[in-house]
């Protein structure tokens, strides 16, 4: 899939796709990644690829990408944890190897319209291991070839998405102050009125209450991420 970059880019996707077998350093232990599922970090790791090439900073773009797709191309696969199955991922992983990549799968996955972060997190929880080597490529081609075309998928944002979103930014603080004014009046109003050993509870009663109201606003966060996709909200990654 990175065959017609040109050569000081792709090192970059190649750093990245070899990245997660490494060992890496926490503290002073090192360890692997456990990268036969396609969760959360896969998705970080692609919201930090379609931030680079919106920056224009393609090296950083391809390293994450890579990244990304190993744990994609992984999670199609049984992972290795038990001795059985290490013996079955060895065998799908040796007769992959052995069957030619499906250019009009790639092609079929860079035609999908929709190319959305909530239509990337759609994408990723429908990943499931295969058995059979032939369906596990096929399936593991066509979701890196959708996650590419969405990382490098048009820049403008769609009509109208500014707008709605900093409509809905402006609300969102309506959620957020009431979800302060909750905490604060009721914890004042607890040891005011209540028995002390009540009173010492209700703190973190309200505070998964006004949790709760900030987290309801929903389409704030859909259009939130959709900004972020489109660079409209921009947040410094590390």
């Amino acid at each position: 899939m990175h065959k017609d970059l040109p050569q000081e880019y792709e090192k970059h996707l190649i750093e990245g796709i070899v990245k997660p077998d490494e060992l890496m350093w926490r503290g002073s232990r090192r360890y692997r990644v456990r990268h036969h599922s396609a969760g959360g970090i896969v998705f970080d790791r692609i919201k930090r690829a379609r931030y680079y090439y919106l920056k224009g900073d393609m090296p950083s773009c391809l390293y994450n990408l890579g990244f990304a797709l190993h744990f994609i191309q992984d999670a199609h696969i049984p992972s290795p944890r038990t001795r059985y199955l290490r013996k079955v991922h060895d065998s799908i992983e040796r007769r992959m190897r052995r069957l030619p990549i499906p250019e009009d799968v790639i092609d079929a996955g860079f035609d999908v319209a929709e190319l959305s972060p909530a239509h990337v997190k759609r994408i990723l929880s429908e990943v499931r291991w295969e058995r059979d080597p032939e369906s596990a490529l096929l399936r593991a081609v066509w979701v890196s070839a959708v996650i590419t075309a969405a990382v490098f998928g048009p820049r403008e944002a769609p009509e109208g998405l500014r707008e709605e979103y900093l409509d809905a930014r402006r609300r969102h603080r309506r959620h957020v102050a009431a979800g302060w004014i909750v905490f604060l009046v009721g914890s004042v109003l607890s040891f005011l009125l209540l028995p002390l050993s009540v009173a010492l509870f209700m703190p973190f009663l309200l505070g998964f209450i006004s949790v709760v109201i900030v987290l309801s606003d929903r389409r704030f966060y859909e259009l939130n991420e959709l900004a972020f996709w489109y660079g409209i909200e921009k947040y410094n990654i590390v």
